[in-house]
């Protein structure tokens, strides 16, 4: 590279201008290449070349050279000019966010011949950004959800004109009430207890945020009531935004983006809104067991069980399903089963069984209940003579080896 400036007994020999120059911007740098002049003579021929930047759209210029400001040979004509990240940092393509933007960008050039003197004028481009991407976060979009049951299930799309991807913040709040919904927001709980308390969605104090890479997010929600016995459908939002692995300038952070330490976050995404259901085998059975008191349809005989077990009829009306443990205990009269389910009494405790139960004695749904905090006397297969005809009961027991 020569950048001296020739002699007025040097012009006479002066390589021709260059007759053409282009400037692509990439993500590390802005690839240079012109046509290379051929001289009138040998001596015109040039050996070297001055290259000038500018980025105030041509108002000043300097020099640029493969020591100063990282001007890289490809190969022939062609250069790589590199980003001086302290200095030109990570500019946009037109908006100033801290750094001059690529529309500002000029680059000029003149042929040296081996005199050292050079063409008389510059040839000079702006820069096509039309292949460079951007270095701000972009809010996560496209965000859709679903759920089954418990769990559910978030997902974004990722940017694709973006550079320097990072990671995802997450963020959680339960919107239903009782106990009330959150104002504030949570990282949500990885690996915890969805069937404890209420509490286990979250994870710390208000303001953190989990932090994943996938444009994924799946969760088990705890449910309202479920510490009463009573869980019911549970409304949650999640929101999210996106890092990227570029330091934060003082000033190029624009309305919306926000520093993740040290690091560039966009804006949180409009809130995602999910469903948790109450609809689990365990939810169902849990409500049943609470809501029609099973532990004190409780008999020590037949005929006992027989009256109890028709008071629990409208009881039953509104329970999802009712169990019973005893194989023998008898059953309403037929013309007395409440629609589409069928109304057992309850025996003793019997924890870690493994219960199978029927609305119509055809298909049968089997669920894991622990019931050891029931209590009652367990009914006899004793048959008063004169009381009702006992039959089997819908509903099939397991003990769990």
């Amino acid at each position: 590279m020569l950048d001296r400036v020739p002699t007025s007994a040097e012009l006479a020999a002066a390589p021709p201008d260059i007759p053409s120059i282009t400037a692509i911007a990439l993500q590390d740098y802005i690839r240079l290449q012109w046509v290379e002049p051929t001289g009138s003579t040998p001596s015109a021929n040039p050996v070297g070349y001055i290259v000038q930047r500018s980025r105030d759209n041509g108002a000043t210029w300097r020099d640029i050279t493969d020591t100063v400001d990282g001007l890289a040979r490809i190969q022939g004509s062609v250069y790589a000019w590199n980003f001086n990240r302290g200095v030109d940092g990570y500019p946009e393509a037109t908006a100033n966010y801290g750094y001059s933007p690529l529309s500002g960008y000029r680059f000029r050039v003149k042929a040296v011949n081996a005199a050292g003197t050079a063409s008389l004028g510059w040839t000079a481009c702006t820069v096509n950004a039309s292949q460079y991407r951007s270095w701000r976060p972009t809010v996560p979009a496209g965000g859709g959800s679903r759920s089954s049951m418990r769990t559910a299930a978030i997902s974004w799309n990722r940017e694709a004109n973006a550079y320097g991807f990072l990671r995802y913040e997450i963020q959680v709040r339960r919107t239903s009430a009782p106990p009330g919904g959150d104002t504030q927001w949570y990282a949500p709980a990885a690996g915890l207890n969805a069937y404890g308390t209420e509490l286990e969605y979250k994870a710390g104090v208000s303001g953190l945020e989990f932090d994943l890479t996938s444009e994924e997010w799946t969760q088990s929600l705890p449910l309202s009531g479920q510490a009463a016995g009573t869980p019911s459908d549970t409304s949650y939002e999640f929101r999210v935004r996106t890092v990227i692995d570029v330091p934060q300038a003082a000033d190029d952070m624009p309305n919306g983006l926000y520093a993740s330490g040290g690091k560039r976050a966009s804006a949180w995404c409009t809130a995602i809104a999910v469903l948790a259901k109450a609809t689990s085998a365990y939810d169902l059975v849990s409500g049943a067991v609470n809501q029609a008191a099973l532990s004190t349809v409780v008999a020590t005989s037949i005929t006992t069980a027989q009256s109890t077990a028709t008071a629990a009829q409208t009881q039953a009306n509104t329970a999802t399903v009712l169990i019973v443990e005893d194989h023998l205990s008898p059953e309403l009269p037929s013309a007395t089963y409440p629609a589409n389910k069928q109304v057992y009494q309850t025996a003793g405790a019997q924890p870690n069984t493994m219960w199978q139960v029927s609305a119509d004695g055809a298909s049968w749904l089997s669920v894991k209940v622990d019931t050891s905090n029931l209590s009652g006397t367990v009914v006899t297969n004793q048959i008063a003579t004169g009381a009702v005809t006992a039959e089997k009961t819908k509903i099939k027991r397991h003990y769990i080896i």
